[in-house]
């Protein structure tokens, strides 16, 4: 009897094993299918790529493919930007600063991109504040200490509307909107402020309007415009203080002076505005540069009262990310700049962060959803959502980082990064997309 217990056990032990080696072959196998395509396939030969993927519930690396390599983030850099701004930032935007005396209001701007922004339903809250006062307004840009464009930014981008100038009191996004609906309507300038700077000019031929770059003369091609149906254009102007003033005094309809004062700021009443959740759908559906750069100037605003991107950036690297796998560079909070560098270790660290942040249901609507939402509303489709993720994309480069649900449901933290390649952005996300689909197969 117990020749036969013992034989009975021995059996399954060995079934066991079988099953156990099964498993680990079939692992192996995956694994090794997925290193063979960045290896070998000609999307990824001549190029540089890394891949980490990570159980979050486990910790458990699941593949490494030059996790410590450097890459050009991109637009990835915005989930730097998005977890600094999580840990400053309240449920609603500060705005305005206002400080009000016996015979004066005195303002300063706090980097908030939403007032009069394009792309946000209009909220009239700082307009209204100032509207409603029958003091003197005395408008302080004392409290901005940065520079419009960012260190590394391409300065030949400057007429593109994903480059516009960061600034203390944005208005309209810091853009001008040229828009008509049909070929026979007119042409309607938004901020209207800008109509007498449009200057027709038939040797415009490079786009419909395009901005002189050291001011704000705007040269179109009348004759190309009236042919065309449905224009809407988004132009960068080129800020300055005095053009803020000219464009409040426009809106609200009331004398605005600028002074040089810091003084009472740290007493000034903060104009609430836009839900947060807001500008980091902004921040992560579309990409937006300039929520991006604005964001970090908002939150450098509540910590010191001033508006510096390298200071809150020094201040993040400091306080919130000290423990990142890899040294990083990190220089502005779009991603716009080539000097940004990371790893993919480093971004599924911040992913990790993020995650114990932000619950997941908020998380996921948050970033762009595979096949739905955002900049791969068009990419890594299945029927039920399985990627959910931010993109980063420069010229040669392009990175997806963010949460892969395999198919048994299980939730996987990855960033899959590539730089240097020649073969088309379309193939490449061709490559990414086989890799990501064997990984949730197997996952």
């Amino acid at each position: 009897m117990y020749i036969k217990i013992f034989s009975f056990l021995t059996l399954l032990f060995m079934v066991s094993a079988c099953k156990t080696t099964h498993k680990l072959n079939d692992k192996n196998n995956y694994i090794n299918k997925i290193e063979q395509i960045i290896s070998n396939d000609s999307i990824f030969r001549n190029s540089h790529t890394g891949l980490l993927v990570r159980d979050i519930s486990t910790n458990e690396d699941i593949i490494k493919i030059k996790t410590d390599q450097y890459f050009t983030p991109a637009s990835n850099t915005k989930l730097l930007t998005f977890y600094t701004s999580l840990n400053i930032l309240d449920d609603r935007i500060n705005g305005l600063k206002v400080f009000e005396s016996a015979d004066s209001l005195i303002i300063w701007g706090t980097g908030d991109p939403t007032f009069m922004n394009h792309y946000l339903k209009e909220n009239d809250f700082i307009t209204e504040r100032l509207r409603a006062t029958k003091k003197p307004i005395y408008l302080s840009t004392s409290n901005f200490h940065d520079k419009h464009f960012g260190s590394g930014w391409s300065w030949d981008d400057y007429n593109y509307g994903y480059q516009a100038d960061k600034s203390g009191l944005p208005m309209y996004g810091n853009l001008v909107n040229f828009r008509k609906k049909l070929r026979t309507s007119n042409l309607e300038v938004v901020p209207a402020y800008f109509e007498k700077l449009l200057v027709p000019n038939v040797e415009a031929q490079r786009s419909t309007f395009i901005r002189e770059e050291q001011q704000n003369i705007f040269n179109y091609d009348y004759n190309k415009l009236n042919k065309i149906g449905n224009v809407n254009r988004y132009v960068p102007f080129l800020t300055s203080d005095q053009l803020v003033v000219e464009l409040l005094r426009d809106l609200i309809g009331k004398e605005v002076t600028l002074i040089d004062q810091q003084k009472h700021i740290g007493e000034a009443e903060k104009i609430k505005t836009a839900q947060v959740d807001s500008l980091y759908e902004l921040l992560l559906h579309p990409s937006d540069n300039f929520v991006a750069e604005q964001l970090l100037l908002n939150c450098s605003s509540e910590l010191f009262d001033t508006m510096n991107t390298r200071k809150i950036i020094d201040w993040s690297k400091e306080h919130l990310l000290s423990e990142m796998p890899h040294p990083f560079q990190w220089v502005d909070g779009s991603g716009l700049s080539r000097y940004n560098m990371t790893t993919p270790g480093n971004m599924v660290h911040l992913l990790e962060l993020i995650y114990e942040k932000v619950d997941q249901e908020r998380l996921f609507r948050l970033l762009p959803t595979g096949g739905e939402t955002g900049t791969i509303r068009n990419l890594y489709a299945a029927e039920k959502p399985f990627i959910h993720a931010k993109t980063g994309s420069l010229s040669n480069n392009h990175s997806l980082s963010g949460f892969l649900i395999g198919d048994s449901g299980k939730v996987y933290v990855f960033s899959l990064m590539n730089s240097n390649y020649l073969v088309s952005t379309r193939e490449l996300k061709g490559g990414m997309d086989r890799v990501l689909r064997i990984l949730k197969a197997n996952l």
